[in-house]
């Protein structure tokens, strides 16, 4: 009888999880739990009562406690970010620094909700040891080999039938944790082989410059921005007073379409840093770096990342800009890097901006913390302009407000940041694109829903709120007057719908780069510029159209 109710246990901790899946309705739920996540936990339950009978109580609570643990992790992470635990769930986790934990902890961990999921764990445990302690004590008989081989067998055969069932289609093909697992090791697999070959196409890279290009180019890459919270796309507080003087003295172009392939930072550098475009599945060009052809044309390439730096992990971080970690590929992209973060974007800013490159062919590209979940985080406590009574929302209580204050705050003080960057530049013959990686929610929608979800299937409003994204360009007056053409177009283009997976080839156009990787049908702001179908969530069409059509409660 306690190989049985093990038995049980073990089976629920694999088997559960499975139906977390986003394209999993309710009609089903039981079954993918039993008819294929069921079976193919079977075999593995097995094993762990067979362990557990030959190897004693340590083993035995030893398993128990890992599948628990894997349990409570998927059950936390789709209940709060709408997601299982996968390969993105786990980059997210390893690329996290001490003090995104202790955000993490004050925002998430310590909120009535968790407590509660705390404490009905804690009591699920104990009652399994209760139950397996009276199961000890009423029941001492063992179970014979004959019925332990009688049960591998049925579970050989239920796992093969779990096979049948989702090949035909029967019903979606949910796996269990075991199987989410196995899919995360492929997929740091297919991170050491991309490596590979980036460092094996590095040298196959020809580019060289004319003169018509910016002399120097910056690419300031935003976190977390939700543009319906900046002044410069409507909202009703001044979020962005000092980028809305560079709007109004024509130094500025404001770009109204611009989405987004992920909601998630480490996918979305991907897109940005290579030449892959999330329209073109088989991609010859996927593992090409942008800053390594700028450097192959004679350019002086600059990067300061204030979230991660290149010794976080070195050649086996697979995390965010993982392929920007081996020393080959950093040495052939990069000029100089960063090595310090600080916790907050201005300081950081003033501590490098004297590293920065104004020498013609140059370029220098920049990831700020911007506005990063926890937003109350993010900017001094001299820049918390707005509170709760400035949010004029009455479908929110008062610490929802204040929350929505916080972003705003940070939105304001990114603001004093953009600004200070260009100010480094404003005597030079220089071009700036600014752009966010994702946007958030920030209780915009009729959900109310804060932060991000990274589930399968998203509604529009998410979609609006995470993936539609501000992007502007910046042209100094030098600028300006000595490439007035290409001004021209920059100024004309900002009604054209954008991906931001091809912004390396708008550089290869303002850098003027001569090279076979430049395609000038991708670049934004060239006339022979066509949109393409922009794919968001995994390959789902961005229909502009149906987004439009979504009201937000702050517009």
């Amino acid at each position: 009888m306690r190989q049985v109710v093990y038995f049980i246990f073990c089976l629920l901790l694999m088997s559960v999880p499975a139906s977390y899946e986003g394209n999993i309705g309710a009609r089903d739920f039981a079954p993918v739990l039993m008819g294929v996540a069921g079976f193919q936990s079977v075999f593995f339950s097995i094993i762990c009562c067979l362990l557990a009978k030959y190897l004693g109580k340590t083993v035995k609570y030893g398993i128990a406690f890992i599948l628990l643990l894997l349990f409570i992790v998927e059950t936390y992470t789709y209940i709060q970010f709408g997601s299982r635990l996968n390969s993105m769930i786990i980059s997210l986790l390893l690329q996290t620094n001490i003090q995104e934990i202790k955000e993490f902890f004050s925002l998430y961990i310590f909120s009535p909700f968790t407590l509660l999921f705390i404490i009905l764990v804690i009591a699920g445990c104990w009652l399994f040891y209760k139950l397996d302690l009276y199961c000890e004590k009423r029941y001492s008989f063992r179970t014979g080999k004959i019925i332990d081989t009688i049960i591998l067998i049925i579970s050989i055969c239920g796992a093969y039938g779990s096979i049948q069932i989702v090949e035909e289609g029967m019903v979606p093909p949910g796996k269990n944790t075991i199987y989410k697992l196995a899919d995360s090791w492929i997929f740091y697999h297919e991170k050491r082989y991309d490596i590979a070959e980036i460092e094996r196409q590095i040298d196959l890279i020809k580019a060289e410059k004319v003169d018509s290009g910016a002399p120097i180019i910056v690419l300031v890459i935003g976190e977390s921005f939700n543009k319906y919270h900046s002044s410069l796309y409507g909202y009703d507080l001044k979020t962005n007073p000092l980028l809305e003087k560079r709007l109004e003295n024509k130094e500025l172009a404001v770009f109204k379409d611009v989405v987004s392939p992920s909601n998630g930072t480490n996918y979305m550098m991907e897109y940005v840093f290579s030449l892959k475009s999330c329209d073109r599945q088989d991609d010859a060009k996927r593992n090409i770096l942008f800053p390594a052809v700028f450097r192959k044309a004679g350019y002086r390439v600059g990067y300061f990342d204030n979230q991660y730096t290149q010794t976080s992990g070195g050649n086996y971080d697979f995390t965010c800009c993982y392929f920007l970690n081996t020393h080959k590929i950093s040495n052939a992209c990069f000029d100089y890097r960063n090595d310090t973060l600080m916790n907050y974007d201005g300081p950081f800013i003033d501590y490098y901006k004297s590293k920065f490159y104004r020498q013609p062919r140059s370029m220098n590209i920049i990831h700020l913390y911007g506005q990063h979940l926890d937003p109350r985080f993010r900017f001094p406590e001299d820049f918390a302009s707005f509170s709760a009574k400035n949010i004029k929302r009455n479908d929110l209580d008062e610490s929802k407000r204040q929350q929505v204050a916080d972003y705003d705050n940070a939105v304001l003080y990114n603001d004093k940041v953009m600004d200070d960057i260009i100010r480094c530049f404003e005597q030079q013959d220089a071009v700036l694109i600014y752009f966010s990686d994702h946007g958030e929610q920030i209780y915009d929608d009729q959900r109310l829903v804060y932060g991000r979800k990274f589930g399968e299937e998203e509604p529009l409003e998410a979609i609006k709120c995470e993936y539609e994204i501000p992007f502007m360009i910046w042209c100094s007056k030098a600028f300006q007057e000595q490439h007035a053409m290409l001004y021209k177009r920059i100024m004309a283009s900002v009604d054209k719908p954008f991906c931001s997976d091809d912004i390396p080839y708008l550089l290869f156009d303002l850098g003027g780069i001569r090279s076979a990787l430049a395609d000038s049908t991708r670049s934004v702001i060239h006339p022979a510029f066509y949109p393409r179908q922009r794919k968001v969530m995994d390959n789902k069409v961005y229909d502009k159209r149906k987004a439009d059509a979504v009201k937000l409660l702050i517009e």
